[in-house]
């Protein structure tokens, strides 16, 4: 016997032993071998062999709260903002929050990374390609080509790189690297290597370093004819 406890949305293949029997002259099944009583056939028995077929990708728990781990304020996290150009968070990097834009990259049981490719479906479904591999997926072909071998996963793009102050000791504030060694923030401090995505998402971010990217991010936007309604809190467009 295996003990697995599949998750909502899992393909699984139940395998057990059964007995026919009629009642009302409508055939029903039962289920035999669970300590002495039988159960109707929508219950899996105790004793049944339960494999995990297909288990659907999920997007990372930090996208689908809201909150972002990198772009954290005394020490709490703070909402993702999102960048316009491809609805990914300027902190982190995470796709929108509200769901619907393909992953990057994804990849197979078989240890192939497939990136999203330029083209579509028809449809408009996103289409994925590998390299020596003649042929495009969509993520759910890809799913439903490996659905014996294991989980398609999603490879998360990573955060942009987050540095300390290369002069101070305390070392509980990150700051963001303007390319040329200081920090964007306007004291522009001298800065360190890059430091590990675990370890800044555990740190405070310089509250000038966020400012300036974000007025970085916010002269980059085109202007919307839209009114304010049509945002949502980060200032991103939900109409067409």
């Amino acid at each position: 016997m295996t003990a697995i406890s599949p998750q909502p949305g899992d393909i699984v293949r139940v395998t057990y032993a059964a007995v026919w029997a009629p009642e009302d002259g409508d055939p029903r099944m039962v289920l035999t071998g669970n300590d002495g009583s039988d159960r109707w056939h929508n219950i899996v028995p105790d004793n049944a062999t339960v494999e995990i077929l297909h288990r659907p990708v999920k997007e990372p728990k930090s996208t689908r709260s809201g909150l972002c781990v990198q772009n954290r304020r005394a020490g709490e996290p703070e909402p993702h903002y999102y960048d316009l150009a491809d609805l990914r968070c300027v902190f982190c990097h995470a796709a929108a929050h509200w769901g619907g834009e393909p992953a990057r990259t994804l990849r197979t049981p078989d240890g192939r990374v497939w990136q999203l490719a330029a083209e579509t479906t028809e449809d408009g479904d996103a289409l994925y390609e590998a390299p020596f591999v003649g042929c495009r997926y969509t993520a759910a072909a890809l799913e439903r080509l490996h659905v014996e071998q294991g989980d398609v996963v999603v490879i998360t793009d990573p955060a942009p790189p987050y540095v300390h102050s290369a002069l101070s000791k305390r070392r509980t504030v990150k700051h963001i690297p303007n390319g040329n060694g200081r920090a964007m923030c306007p004291t522009a401090l001298v800065v360190s290597e890059p430091m590990p995505e675990k370890e800044a998402a555990r740190l405070t971010l310089c509250d000038g370093c966020r400012e300036a990217r974000l007025a970085e991010v916010r002269a980059a936007k085109p202007e919307c004819p839209g009114a304010a309604i049509d945002h949502d809190e980060t200032g991103v467009c939900n109409h067409a």
